[in-house]
Parts: C-alpha cells; sequence; structure tokens
C-alpha cells in the first residue's frame, strides 16, 4: 500500500504543486497546475484511475486515498471553480503566497535563491493559466465579477507597495533580489490583460442560478468530500436545535439582554488605545495568553503538551485576507520552517483614537481569547501532533471538517476547562463563556446561509440581512462573509458539521466506557491520527478503543 500511495503522491503533486508547496514539498515549486479543458481531464482521469485501484481495500490508507480522489473529482465535476473568473486570479496570487512567505522566514543564501527561481518560473506561467480561462469563461455573475475584478485590484496595488518593500527588505543576494522585481512589470501587464478580458465577458444577473446547487449537491459534496452521510435538511434541523440552544445559554448569562450584555462585554475589553504602542501591547498581550494557555494543557494533560508557536505580525501582503490573526502551518514535509508561526495583524499605522474606537468590536480581548484558543490550542495542537504522525497517506491528506471542526470544539471544550482552570471572577468566566456561545452561534448560522444560498432558498440580501440581524454585524461585512459563502458552497459548514462529528464520538465513548472513559485520553487519540476525514477517525477511535 505504500508503494501505491508514494506513486500517487509524486503525480497527485505535479498536478496540483501548489499543493506540494503547502504542505512543504518543495520539488515542485517552479511548476504551476494547469486548468485549460486538456489540463482538466488529465487530472479527472488520473483521480478515477486511483480511485478505481482502492475502492475495495478497507485499509485506513486506501480509503483516505480514495477520499482525496473523490474530493477532489466532485470539486472539479461539480464545483467547477474553473467557471468563475476570480479563481484564476486568487490562484495566481496563492501559487506564490507560501513562496514569499518561506523567503523570508530563512536566512540560508541557497534556500533563498532556490525560492527566487522557482517563485519567478511560476510567474512566468500566470500568462498560460489567464489563456486557460479563456477556454472556459463566457460568462459570469455579479459577485464573481466584483471579487475577481477586487482581487486584480488588490494583486496589482500588492505587486506595486508591499511586495516591492518586501523584496527590499530580504536579505538576499543581488541577484535573487533583481530576479525577483524583474516579475514586477510582467506580472502588472498579465494583469491588465486579464482585467480587459474580464469586462468582455457577459453579466448574468444572480437570479438566474448560474452557481445555484440543489439539494442533492450537498449531500453528494458531504458525502464525497466529507465522508458523511448527512443531508442538507438534517443538518439544518441539526443547526436550528444547536442554535436554540446557545440562544438560551447566552439569554442566560445575559439575563434576557444579549444584545446589551454584547455590548457591554465590548467595551469592558476593549484593547486601549495607546498611540505609537498599540501593536507593541496588542502583540504581548496575544504571547501573555498563548503562553498562559499552553500552560494550561501541560500542566493538566488536558489536551496534549504543545510548544509556544513564533507569534509575529502578519505580513503586509496577507493583512487584507486575515483581519486579525491566523495560523500558518508547517506542513509536514516542511524542512524550511522550524515550526508553525502565530500572526497577528496590526492596527493600521497612524491610526487616530476615535479611528481606533471604530475598530473596538475587533481588537477587545474575548474575541482576542476566542482567535487564540481557536488557533494555537486548535491548529497549532493538531499541526505539531500531525508532525510525530507522518504515516504518508495521512501526512498529505486534508479535510476541513477535521481542520476547522477540531479548532471549534476546541474553543467550547478549552473554555470550559480553562475558566475553572485559571480561579477567574466569575464575572470574567461569565464573559468568557459568553463570546464562545456568540463566537459559536456565528458558525451555526453560517451553515443556515451557505445552504440557504446554494440551494436558492435565500438571495444573497436575504442571507446578508439574516447573518447582520443575528450576529450584530454591519451589513456590509455581513455580506462580504455571504458572498464567499456563495462562491463557495460547503465550507461554511464543514466547521459546524466536524465539531458535531467529533462530539458524537465522544458521546459514544462516554456511553460505552463509563466510568472509565477519559477526556485526556481522548483528546491525544483524536489529534494522533492528522487531517483524515472525521468518519475515518471514529473507525480508527472504535478500534483501538473499544475493541481492546
Amino acid at each position: 500500500m505504500e508503494t501505491l500511495i508514494d506513486r500517487f503522491k509524486d503525480t497527485y503533486f505535479s498536478y496540483f504543486p501548489e499543493r506540494a508547496t503547502f504542505l512543504g514539498e518543495h520539488k515542485y515549486d517552479s511548476l504551476l497546475g494547469l486548468w485549460d479543458k486538456d489540463g482538466v481531464k488529465e487530472k479527472l482521469n488520473f483521480l478515477n484511475h486511483y480511485r478505481d485501484l482502492v475502492k475495495n481495500n478497507m485499509e485506513t490508507g486506501a480509503q483516505i486515498l480514495k477520499n482525496i480522489c473523490e474530493s477532489h473529482i466532485f470539486h472539479i465535476k461539480k464545483v467547477k471553480p474553473y467557471l468563475r473568473p476570480d479563481f484564476f486570479v486568487s490562484y495566481a496570487l496563492q501559487s506564490i503566497d507560501r513562496n514569499i512567505f518561506l523567503l523570508n522566514a530563512t536566512n540560508d543564501k541557497k534556500l533563498q535563491d532556490d525560492l527566487a527561481n522557482s517563485l519567478v518560473a511560476r510567474v512566468s506561467l500566470f500568462p498560460i493559466l489567464f489563456e486557460h480561462s479563456r477556454q472556459w469563461l463566457k460568462q459570469s455573475d455579479p459577485i464573481s465579477m466584483g471579487l475577481a475584478l477586487y482581487e486584480v485590484t488588490y494583486f496589482r496595488q500588492f505587486l506595486e507597495t508591499s511586495y516591492r518593500q518586501f523584496i527590499y527588505r530580504l536579505d538576499i543576494g543581488p541577484s535573487s533580489k533583481e530576479k525577483l522585481m524583474g516579475v514586477i512589470p510582467f506580472t502588472l501587464e498579465n494583469l491588465n490583460r486579464f482585467e480587459a478580458f474580464l469586462h468582455t465577458l457577459e453579466q448574468v444577473p444572480l437570479e438566474s442560478g448560474i452557481f445555484r446547487r440543489s439539494k442533492n449537491f450537498y449531500q453528494s459534496l458531504f458525502k464525497h468530500k466529507y465522508m458523511i452521510d448527512c443531508s442538507p435538511s438534517t443538518l439544518v434541523k441539526r443547526t436550528t436545535t444547536e442554535i436554540e440552544r446557545l440562544t438560551a445559554d447566552l439569554n442566560d448569562i445575559a439575563c434576557g439582554d444579549v444584545i446589551g450584555y454584547h455590548e457591554n462585554l465590548i467595551k469592558e475589553n476593549a484593547f486601549p488605545y495607546s498611540g505609537n504602542t498599540t501593536n507593541e501591547k496588542l502583540l504581548g498581550y496575544f504571547m501573555k495568553q498563548t503562553q498562559e494557555y499552553v500552560d494550561a494543557c501541560m500542566d493538566t494533560g488536558h489536551f496534549p503538551a504543545i510548544s509556544v508557536p513564533k507569534i509575529d505580525w502578519t505580513p503586509s501582503y496577507k493583512q487584507k485576507s486575515s483581519p486579525l490573526a491566523a495560523y500558518i502551518d508547517r506542513g509536514p514535509y516542511e524542512r524550511i520552517l522550524d515550526g508553525g508561526i502565530f500572526w497577528v495583524t496590526p492596527v493600521p499605522e497612524q491610526i487616530s483614537r476615535k479611528q481606533y474606537e471604530g475598530l473596538t468590536s475587533l481588537y477587545h480581548r474575548q474575541f482576542m481569547n476566542s482567535i487564540t484558543i481557536h488557533e494555537v490550542i486548535g491548529h497549532h495542537l493538531a499541526s505539531e501532533n500531525l508532525e510525530k504522525n507522518l504515516d504518508t497517506a495521512f501526512a498529505f491528506s486534508s479535510n476541513l471538517t477535521y481542520d476547522e471542526g477540531f479548532a471549534l470544539y476546541v474553543e467550547e471544550e478549552f473554555t470550559r476547562f480553562y475558566v475553572d482552570y485559571a480561579k477567574i471572577s466569575d464575572h470574567e468566566k461569565n464573559q468568557m463563556l459568553f463570546f464562545q456561545k456568540k463566537a459559536a452561534l456565528l458558525r451555526a448560522y453560517r451553515v443556515i446561509v451557505d445552504i440557504g444560498l446554494g440551494t436558492g432558498e435565500m438571495d444573497i440580501d436575504e442571507a446578508s440581512k439574516l447573518y447582520a440581524d443575528k450576529n450584530n454585524f454591519p451589513i456590509t461585512t455581513a455580506r462580504n462573509e455571504c458572498e464567499k459563502y456563495y462562491l463557495n458552497p460547503g465550507t461554511a459548514s464543514s466547521y459546524f458539521i466536524g465539531k458535531l462529528e467529533i462530539s458524537n464520538i465522544r458521546n459514544l465513548l462516554e456511553t460505552k466506557l463509563d466510568k472509565d472513559f477519559s477526556l485526556p485520553r481522548f483528546h491525544k487519540l483524536l489529534v494522533s491520527f492528522g487531517s483524515i476525514p472525521i468518519a475515518m477517525i471514529r473507525r480508527r477511535i472504535i478500534e483501538e478503543v473499544l475493541r481492546e
């Protein structure tokens, strides 16, 4: 089985080289996946071939390989991202993101030269990528078109400002620096040509349903990508039950005045403005909370012990897409990075006190606590344990129901544990629990919006209003979120689905084992398999625990 998986991996990375770069396999860095009609056909033939080879093999590695194939096949044949103009711009930018990040993460001159050469090679393929778009793109709707034009504008600004400054600051040889600067006019020319092409596309009204999906689409998506047999109506029913539970909990904590309690929570916890030292104190707070949460894992074993990740500022070229914080995975094959990095996005430079007051819904301590738990005790913990289990099939698998489902599960479980462990005041405890439940409610409404938009039961205005009203968001923020869900069906639901499945496994073990159930052992097992479908984790845990 290992030989088969190794053969698959080599060809898989050649078809999806941006995935290889993200995982830390750098011999594919100079390639860019082909998205013309012949390239898509080749991908499908390859994926179908390997899926059929392992479809009757019940070994865990074979089933993971099958899921990887079926997930890509479904995405290519049913989601059809290549029919969206924004896909091609996003794909171009993301394909060099990791290279740029790694250039800044190493001082090894040879590695920097290699990365610079790879980045230039990928950028040189942009004309081919944009030419491929012409085979597919004949029409678009306003949301896809709007995002595409935004991406082009953002990419152009990035090249003209942030990228230049970034390259100037790099401690690399002059020849590498010259190569990296030389891609700017070339890329700008291709972006301008692609933008001109976009304006020739036929605009199709949203109500025509160009990206509308049937309910069968979601059931098939859950099956092929997440290995979960669940209809969208069943998921919405479960989500509604969760919304009712969370709403009742919030009302109890807030004594019936949820909006007022939330507003006061933000006022009390707003991170203080201190002029030029605001960002310094902001970073210090994230460092302090990260250390406290990691210490809690170390002291109690409630979750597996982990190291403190490197905490650094979000690079300028990523700040628009990362409004407060993000965790950057090391990658299971990565040899350039020492570990994962927790990015914190600074407050914009030269911001006034009055301008800063408009950001307090983002820069307040309870939000920062929640983000730290999600990114560090969720994603960082999972990433560190993946490195200890480099089974080939597990290492290059990636499943959103595990990645985001585990992080969402951790938000609730760790918060509930931590408020008692830290012996904080009842007032602080209630605020921390309230905000965790508020964040969980937001994820639950994402499911309603995701499926409502995809099946046409809601239009974008209805979804945006619902999302804004239920989460106390400005309508523009809510609309931006809903547009992403509209274009990427199933992604928003993966958080809740994953958390639900993890909770189901835990409930099963608690029932079967009764007094012999150990929550720390469950958490240790949960993160020992890597980013594979939770259905596979359920099977492995049952085999290892219930059949002992």
